[in-house]
């Protein structure tokens, strides 16, 4: 996983411990007007992708972008970093998925039991779709949530349409 987060020159100059922050990134830079960190492989240097992220939710015009794609709100970026980082510590980073969606999905009143999704923040736009036309996504159309959602990049999203890629990828490898 490969964030990028880009401030403005003029605002971190304005605020020193975000200057300070930058400047510890993997990789740092500065590109015309904005300073930018870079954390090339996460999980790696997680802890202070969050700093950063959080503290550049204050901070006009600053911006984010995780494997080339550009991040909608550093707000929502940084409670999606914040809950792959608990799943870091987890015995289980499925169950732990598990757990936030069906809390989310107990919260929002989903059908629990029956929901193909596993992940909390694709929980939002999934139930956006079912109001909209009434029945629940099919697994292709899942892809397509967890993109909305700006979490396609996590690691532990466990999509039907991804379990079943993988189990076809293990069968191929273990035939070789």
């Amino acid at each position: 996983m490969n964030l990028v987060v880009h401030i403005p020159e003029t605002s971190v100059e304005a605020t020193p411990y975000v200057q300070t922050l930058m400047k510890r990134a993997p990789s740092f830079t500065i590109e015309g007007q904005d300073w930018i960190a870079i954390f090339p492989q996460l999980p790696d240097a997680i802890d202070l992708a969050l700093q950063i992220v959080g503290e550049s939710v204050r901070v006009p015009d600053a911006w984010a972008s995780m494997n080339g794609r550009q991040i909608s709100s550093l707000l929502r970026l940084w409670a999606r970093l914040e809950c792959y980082r608990e799943s870091l510590d987890a015995p289980s980073p499925e169950e732990h998925c598990l757990r936030k969606a069906g809390k989310h999905n107990l919260l929002e009143g989903c059908s629990g039991p029956t929901c193909p999704v596993s992940c909390q923040f694709v929980c939002m736009p999934c139930r956006a779709e079912i109001q909209s036309s009434g029945v629940p996504p099919v697994e292709g159309h899942l892809s397509r949530l967890a993109v909305t959602a700006e979490v396609e990049w996590c690691p532990n999203l466990r999509l039907p349409e991804n379990r079943r890629v993988a189990n076809r990828e293990q069968r191929t490898a273990s035939r070789e």
